[in-house]
């Protein structure tokens, strides 16, 4: 059974309250929620929600913003005294930018945009109940009639997620949503972007993937896919993952140096637990970005496709069979990549995918890469086409990508809470310059808002979310944050360009402070128990590239603008 028919399993025996002051909205939602919940309270203002709130004690809330006597977001804040983490759910409108910075900072679970789409409704609440779903798991310690739900394998479900929690640590991504600025040998200097869609059918994952730096300045990538199915195909996926990432940490600069020695060396290893009969797809890829080359060997994977300057899209394919315990000879090939700004890797699990018409994606994917500019907008164009994946999905894409230079506009402030108030209207002016539409302004604005905050309080004032948090439940933090500044200044530079005949926005944020590691980004993006990291999360579903630098002083923001 699906994830999400579990969590709708799960709903019939919880309840919601709505508030709207809308009648005919309000009657539209108790119809549609009354199909899925056990019970639905309803209250036509802020002041009625909050007392149907403390009489019926629900399970989740869905409110609207703009009401009579008192708001949406009056009544959450009140909600939130009594409440910390019951799950809500606002709907409001682009527009209503303060009130959606608001209800961010109280906690609001997932937002709607009026009017409310369905299918967004239903993926809403979905989305809230997740972290109650799994309290309430922890409460029944995952009794028998869950695990059988929740899992479609006959593996004890507390083994499996033990597996596939340890399966995601062996992946080791060294620029996880961190971009590195390059000077190459021609003098040019661009940024470098990584972005990774890893979307494993089942708990045990056949595919899986590292991407390292290595000592001698370029980087290693390989996405592997076992050709199997359950344990065997999850199992020798962890070894391949563990025994590379070997290799790169405790091997020398002479085995790490050349490509030929990193896959020599694992081989040997490899060929010693493949059974007989197995085989397995995998790519290996070392990039020198400063030099411009890049070397590859590809054992039966999908094509790689790269995107040159102009935007052609070209494919290159495998240039060995699949690897099995038999194979001794392999071909390394190596290309220029100088004006080559785009690539894409990827296991069979997208490429063999079937389309809503019963095609095979791989005549697609060539045209879906090259109609996109980022690895969002390429996998909107392929939901659209396809139906749900058969086999785990990988991809790996990389993007080089010229600096702003001046085709940006820059502002510099010392930093204070005055200022950044000045700067998020800065930004606004800019974008009604530019007549960018409402919803890309609005989210923009709320991403920079909060990325901006970020570098303010905790790189720049180096307060850590323990003490704001402290702060907060001691009522300090308003008045520290209001009267707190400092003369390190925060660098910000904006602009509208253009890339593969694409129109995108392009932010950085720059500040003075100390900045932070940014590999404890993983960590609050994957743990649903880490509440740290919330403005980030918030911002990566609005935007399409969120980035930092490695010392993570500077954040890129970028979203693509429809055509």
């Amino acid at each position: 059974m699906s994830d999400k028919k579990i969590l709708k399993e799960i709903t019939k025996e919880l309840t919601i309250l709505c508030v709207d002051d809308e009648p005919l909205a309000r009657e539209y939602l108790s119809l549609k929620l009354k199909r899925i919940f056990k019970e639905v309270y309803t209250a036509d203002d802020g002041a009625t929600g909050f007392s149907e709130f403390k009489s019926k004690n629900p399970d989740i809330i869905i409110t609207d913003n703009r009401m009579t006597y008192m708001d949406g977001i009056e009544m959450i804040m009140k909600i939130r005294e009594e409440n910390a983490d019951i799950p809500i759910i606002l709907n409001t409108a682009y527009t209503e930018k303060d009130a959606l910075v608001d209800a961010i900072n109280c906690n609001v679970t997932q937002f709607l945009t009026k009017p409310i789409d369905s299918k967004k409704l239903d993926v809403a609440i979905v989305r809230s109940i997740q972290p109650l779903l799994t309290s309430r798991l922890a409460e029944k310690a995952l009794t028998q009639e869950i695990e059988l739900l929740k899992y479609r394998e006959k593996y004890h479900a507390h083994q499996e997620n033990n597996a596939f929690k340890k399966e995601l640590s062996l992946i080791l991504n060294d620029y996880f949503l961190q971009k590195f600025d390059v000077k190459n040998k021609l003098d040019e200097e661009y940024g470098v972007f990584m972005n990774i869609l890893y979307k494993p059918l089942d708990v045990l994952s056949g595919d899986i993937y590292s991407i390292r730096r290595l000592n001698d300045g370029t980087t290693l990538i390989f996405l592997a896919d076992s050709m199997g199915k359950g344990l065997s195909a999850s199992v020798t996926s962890i070894l391949t993952t563990a025994y590379m990432n070997h290799i790169i940490d405790s091997e020398g600069d002479e085995v790490t140096s050349r490509l030929s020695s990193i896959i020599d060396a694992f081989s040997k290893y490899i060929k010693g637990i493949l059974l007989d009969d197995e085989i397995l797809s995998i790519c290996f890829m070392k990039i020198d970005f400063i030099n411009e080359t890049l070397e590859y060997s590809s054992f039966s994977s999908p094509p790689i496709l790269m995107r040159s300057k102009d935007g052609e899209v070209l494919s290159f394919k495998c240039n060995n069979p699949p690897l099995t315990k038999y194979d001794t000879d392999y071909k390394i090939d190596t290309k220029d990549i100088t004006d080559i700004h785009g690539i894409l890797l990827m296991t069979d699990g997208l490429y063999e995918c079937t389309t809503k018409t019963g095609e095979t994606l791989m005549d697609r994917v060539k045209e879906a890469y090259g109609k996109s500019m980022m690895k969002t907008d390429f996998h909107k164009y392929l939901e659209d086409v396809i139906e749900e994946p058969e086999d785990d999905v990988s991809c790996i894409h990389i993007l080089k990508m010229r600096s702003c230079g001046g085709a940006c506009e820059t502002k510099s402030f010392s930093s204070s809470l005055k200022n950044v108030g000045k700067s998020i209207e800065w930004l606004e002016e800019y974008f009604a310059k530019q007549e960018l539409d409402i919803e890309d302004s609005s989210m923009l604005t709320l991403a920079f808002t909060e990325l901006t905050m970020n570098a303010f309080e905790h790189s720049v004032l180096e307060l850590d979310n323990r003490r704001k948090y402290k702060m907060i439940n001691n009522g300090e933090y308003d008045e520290f944050i209001t009267s707190t500044t400092s003369d390190k200044k925060i660098h910000v530079n904006v602009g509208i360009r253009e890339q593969f005949g694409k129109r995108y926005v392009f932010i950085k944020i720059l500040d003075e402070g100390t900045g932070f590691d940014p590999h404890v980004l993983k960590t609050w993006m994957y743990d649903r128990e880490q509440n740290d990291g919330k403005g980030v999360k918030i911002s990566r579903r609005i935007i399409d590239e969120i980035y930092y630098s490695r010392d993570g002083r500077e954040a890129i923001i970028i979203r693509v603008l429809e055509d």
